[in-house]
């Protein structure tokens, strides 16, 4: 029996949520025994061994293009930026320091953070010095501290937790010793997500998040923290100008309204009167560089004209950037390898890609249940028609889509069209597209998404019996509304999903659970909300679901997840397959030792036994 308060149901599948015991290990060992019977069926050990190797080969590829040389005094690191975890090494030294969180630099010494619970979100800093560690600091609490972490004033500065995942205190220690902790900023709304922003020119920041709901604090040299704009609802945090000490950043008053300049630098820039109703990807006072997008589309503003717009995305050293240097990117236009881009006068110069292994790029807006216009991408090779769609959504936390498509390479080059739907939940365009897909609005996003896909299989030529839905974490919410609104497999007759969160209303239910508080705004609060509950019991896969009959599942996990927890994809597996002995395969694989994200070697290993599985299923089928 599971209870709320204002109501109470049965739930059989509650065992597993111990995720101990003799009866959980036997149900993860069939589990993966069934899945490794479906890579056998594919594909032979050599075969996995070298395409896990060509898969290792293009994010190597990807990886020297994204490594980015950080000089602060004597010291001279490379770092190589891998999405959410970095690696690093000395310049010159062969000894990489992996799988770090985050990292800054002073002279002579590198304080970076490492996650020592292998997954589990808890995270330590290590001062080193000639590759010497000289101090280690993991907060004064058992939880330890967040990813980020910045030297300013002789000091270190981090997000202690209070609990698993749940930041609650900023403070900083002795930049030359790792002692003296002082406490500078304590957050008291358990609701709200506290992040260490790093800006321009040394100026640090404190962000603090509730579902777009927002507060920016300036953090002074000597440790002071100053909230600025009280009354606003949403920021953009960018830094000091070259020759100024007022902290400039971008705030919105209301989700709706345009954007304000806030500081002398930020003010002088001329931006065009869109940029002041779009999202906002980066900002670069030194060069006078600005990336606004709308609809998934980036431009690019520089010195009050704009120098280019494209599809992709596009990054800058975040370390140069933090050091008030000299600027350089990075940009990954999908179906190309990244390149380096510096600016040089007036223009921004971005290097010729080496491979152009997806000739053809669509993109379009589709026409939404509700009449929403909504921006859909898609790349293939241009030799022939493509063999499958691979159709990629997320829409959560108003983050952007990643459309880098190093990972999807193999796919694009064996004759896949890969596509991306910029729905609403994400934050592909402003706050209120992101605003709309929150809530019950995660049915719109559901709609946005069938659209795009049905849009993609129209520009493409590929149906539904070839077409694959993606989404990991949150998007894996949105594979869960495709596969519970089109169970017989009417839009895909494939779902690939990694660490999927669709036990949403169990889950939104557990107070002891460490992302559920910060996110009553984003997925409801039915412990609190009846309308929530009724919302959440429509429309949770895991309850919802009563089979699929027409849909083949590939989903990962990892044991050691304390984001989305392993658990929620078994009782998601049970519920696929309700009363469908004879319907479609629904395989899971739970991964020893991994939490939210799967690194190193294993990364490539686990994309090429998906890929062989799925080319197996899709271009082998009927």
């Amino acid at each position: 029996m599971r209870s709320i308060g204002h109501i109470a149901w049965e739930d059989p599948q509650k065992w597993m949520e111990a995720m101990r015991g003799g009866r959980w290990k036997a149900r993860v060992a069939k589990e993966n025994r069934e899945f490794l019977e479906e890579v056998r069926a594919a594909a032979g050990p050599t075969e996995v061994t070298a395409t896990a190797n060509r898969f290792k080969t293009n994010s190597d590829e990807s990886d020297i293009i994204l490594t980015y040389d950080v000089k602060v005094g004597n010291t001279h690191i490379q770092v190589i930026n891998q999405g959410s975890t970095l690696e690093w090494r000395w310049h010159g030294s062969k000894i990489v320091y992996e799988l770090i969180g985050d990292l800054d630099v002073m002279d002579d010494t590198v304080i970076y953070t490492k996650d020592v619970k292998a997954g589990g979100h808890h995270y330590q800093i290590s001062a080193v010095s000639k590759e010497n560690t000289l101090w280690r600091f993991d907060g004064k609490g058992d939880h330890g501290l967040s990813a980020e972490v910045a030297i300013l004033g002789g000091r270190v500065y981090c997000l202690e937790a209070a609990s698993p995942l749940q930041y609650k205190w900023l403070v900083s220690v002795d930049a030359k010793t790792g002692k003296d902790r002082r406490v500078h900023y304590e957050e008291h709304d358990t609701s709200a997500s506290l992040a260490l922003i790093r800006g321009e020119n040394k100026c640090l920041f404190l962000h603090a998040d509730n579902a777009g709901q927002q507060a920016l604090y300036h953090i002074g040299s000597k440790g002071g923290v100053k909230r600025l704009d009280a009354d606003g609802t949403v920021f953009f945090p960018v830094g000091y100008g070259p020759r100024g000490s007022d902290p400039c950043y971008f705030v919105r008053k209301t989700r709706s309204s345009p954007w304000e300049a806030r500081g002398a630098a930020a003010k002088a820039l001329a931006l065009p009167t869109e940029f002041y109703r779009n999202g906002i990807d980066l900002v670069n006072l030194r060069e006078g560089v600005v990336v606004h997008r709308e609809h998934g589309h980036r431009r690019v503003e520089k010195g009050g004209r704009r120098v280019m717009s494209f599809w992709g995305e596009i990054e800058q050293n975040s370390w140069a950037f933090w050091n008030g240097a000299e600027a350089d990117f990075r940009l990954m236009v999908p179906g190309q390898t990244a390149v380096k881009g510096v600016c040089r006068g007036a223009s921004l110069v971005f290097e010729v890609a080496a491979t152009v292994y997806g000739g053809v790029l669509r993109h379009g807006r589709a026409r939404s249940a509700d009449g929403s216009s909504v921006g859909w991408l898609g790349v293939w090779s241009c030799a022939k028609k493509p063999l499958g769609l691979m159709v990629v959504g997320y829409g959560a936390y108003g983050l952007t889509t990643l459309t880098d498509t190093t990972r999807w390479r193999p796919y694009i080059e064996q004759g896949w069209a890969v596509g991306f739907a910029f729905i609403r939940g994400g934050g592909d365009h402003n706050d209120v597209w992101a605003q709309e897909g929150r809530l019950a609005g995660k049915e719109r996003g559901a709609e946005d998404f069938e659209a795009c896909v049905r849009a993609l299989q129209g520009a493409s030529g590929v149906g539904a019996n070839k077409t694959c839905l993606f989404g990991r974490s949150a998007g894996g919410y949105l594979m869960g509304l495709s596969i519970l609104r089109n169970p017989g497999g009417e839009l895909a007759r494939y779902v690939y999903t990694e660490a999927p969160y669709v036990d949403v209303l169990q889950t939104s239910s557990n107070v002891a659970l460490p992302l559920t508080v910060f996110e009553y705004l984003e997925f409801g609060d039915p412990a609190h909300s009846i309308a929530d509950f009724e919302m959440l019991l429509r429309l949770s896969p895991v309850g919802a679901t009563r089979g699929a009959p027409g849909v083949f599942v590939l989903c990962r996990a990892g044991l050691n997840d304390r984001q989305v927890y392993a658990y929620e994809s078994v009782k998601w597996m049970d519920c696929l397959r309700l009363g469908t002995p004879s319907g479609l395969k629904k395989i899971l694989y739970l991964t020893k030792g991994v939490g939210h994200n799967a690194y190193g070697d294993l990364v490539a290993k686990e994309r090429a036994e998906d890929f062989l599985v799925l080319g197996n299923q899709i271009l082998g089928s009927k």
